[in-house]
């Protein structure tokens, strides 16, 4: 700056201050005279105060810029002039600046976050994304170490770099999602899909060693869509993950105690879960067949399970009730040897057969079983109606005695499905259907003695001995034996009921 006007500039600031000074201690005037003055001290402040500035305007506008170095900046005005040699000091401060001078870094953060492998077209690059300047300083940087979001932008953020916060994040959303980078946040990986600007600050960053190409990556996209893994495009490697559980659950629900085939082997999923980034998703891609077969084959395998399975242990609960029957021997040797051979899943299905066999005599021998027993009880309600003290009963009475003893219409059995037949067996086994109709005796007896009672309440009941006779004497011993019992009761005064 010149030495222009010193004393003048001296003088008009001296008389600023003195008059600021005046105003500022003094107290408001009170008269017309007072006001007066003050407003023409006031007048006199105001000219000191245009005077110095047109002097510092002068001065200025006489100033020279000079930047480090004694190197003056020439230029059409002193704005113009401080202007650049500002920017040449940011410049010398932070050459690498140009190379993320952009404004559309936002628009990059976005379309990458959306899965857009061409976002850095919003600054208009549209080569590989590990190859753009601020990628490949990013990248380089990192290298063999693993950084946080918050530590590569602060890195970033000095000299000689001064990149702004969404040129940083843009880079390290695309150079995510191009697979260049692993991201994981608390522990997890994390998609570009997932991350955003405040997740991204946590995320740990590491430079994937192996990137995969297009090829690769449509055949790991193709091999999810093959096994239902449903995905994002560009978050292949949080479904991989998915796809090795469902590997897993399928091996396992395929496969079983016997009659089941054993647990297939499953190690080399073992050995993909190990693998974490882009090491995994290669070994995906080198194994892709084994695991579309695998996938194929167990979830065939498990489909086969849930259908036969149930069959399988309904021909097992119905097996013992077989046990009687000459079915019995034919189809237990066969049920053996599909446990022992762990035949269930095999082809034919082996089950339905066995199944069918089983359940045909089963029907059949419960139907016969059913019919002998009907017969026994209209027989034994034929001979309970044509009693003398039961036909003298009421029919409520009658009724009553029936239902007490047992002696109620026979329910029909639903055989229709074999899901029921068990059901009926459970319920009424065949040798329980034996015991029912041997018990039909006892029961008509029992009711023919409450018939008595209802009667006669003195009634005694006289339980005949079932004994085998040979001889005459034999019988004639044998009824004595009655007969001297039942004159006791009637001595007694008390009606006999013989059963």
């Amino acid at each position: 700056l010149k030495r222009t006007k010193a004393a003048q500039l001296k003088t008009n600031l001296a008389s600023y201050l003195a008059a600021q000074a005046v105003l500022t201690t003094r107290q408001p005037p009170t008269t017309d005279e007072g006001r007066q003055a003050r407003t023409s001290l006031e007048a006199r402040q105001e000219k000191f105060l245009h005077a110095a500035e047109r002097i510092t305007a002068d001065i200025v506008a006489e100033a020279r810029i000079f930047q480090g170095g004694a190197t003056e900046i020439q230029a059409d005005s002193v704005d113009e002039a401080l202007n650049q040699a500002c920017q040449a000091a940011l410049m010398r401060l932070y050459p690498r600046f140009p190379e993320a001078d952009y404004d559309s870094w936002r628009q990059v953060f976005n379309r990458a976050k959306h899965l857009d492998q061409s976002a850095l077209e919003a600054i208009d690059y549209q080569g590989n994304a590990a190859n753009h300047p601020v990628a490949q300083e990013l990248l380089s940087h990192l290298g063999a170490q693993t950084k946080t979001g918050t530590e590569i932008r602060n890195y970033f953020h000095q000299p000689p770099y001064g990149w702004p916060r969404e040129a940083i994040n843009g880079a390290l959303m695309i150079l995510t999602l191009a697979g260049q980078l692993r991201a994981t946040y608390q522990a997890q990986p994390i998609s570009a899909g997932e991350l955003n600007a405040t997740k991204i600050q946590q995320t740990e960053f590491k430079l994937e060693q192996r990137v995969l190409t297009t090829q690769e990556i449509l055949a790991i996209r193709a091999l999810l869509k093959d096994t239902a893994s449903h995905h994002k495009i560009g978050a292949e490697g949080i479904a991989i993950p998915r796809l090795l559980d469902t590997m897993k659950a399928l091996a396992a629900a395929s496969s079983g105690q016997a009659p089941l085939p054993q647990r297939p082997d499953t190690h080399y999923i073992t050995q993909l879960e190990t693998l974490v980034g882009n090491e995994q998703l290669a070994a995906i891609y080198d194994h892709r067949q084994q695991i579309r077969t695998d996938y194929r084959a167990w979830t065939l395998a498990r489909e086969k399970t849930r259908v036969r399975l149930p069959q399988w242990e309904l021909l097992l609960k119905l097996l013992p009730y077989a046990s009687g029957l000459p079915v019995y021997d034919q189809v237990k040797p066969e049920i053996e040897a599909i446990e022992e051979q762990r035949r269930l899943l095999a082809e034919p299905d082996p089950v339905p057969p066995l199944l069918n066999k089983i359940t045909t005599s089963l029907r059949e021998a419960i139907q016969t079983a059913r019919n002998k027993h009907l017969r026994a009880y209209q027989e034994q309600i034929i001979q309970l109606t044509r009693d003398h003290n039961w036909r003298r009963l009421t029919p409520a009475k009658q009724q009553s005695i029936r239902n007490r003893r047992g002696l109620g219409p026979l329910a029909k059995i639903n055989l229709e499905t074999d899901e029921h037949l068990l059901q009926a067996l459970q319920n009424t086994s065949l040798p329980g259907w034996e015991d029912k109709t041997n018990a039909m005796r006892e029961r008509v007896s029992l009711a023919l003695h409450d018939a008595a009672r209802e009667l006669m309440p003195t009634a005694k009941r006289l339980f005949l001995p079932r004994i085998t006779i040979n001889t005459e004497d034999e019988l004639n011993d044998y009824l004595q034996q009655v007969k001297e019992e039942a004159l006791v009761a009637i001595k007694s005064g008390k009606p006999v009921v013989l059963s």
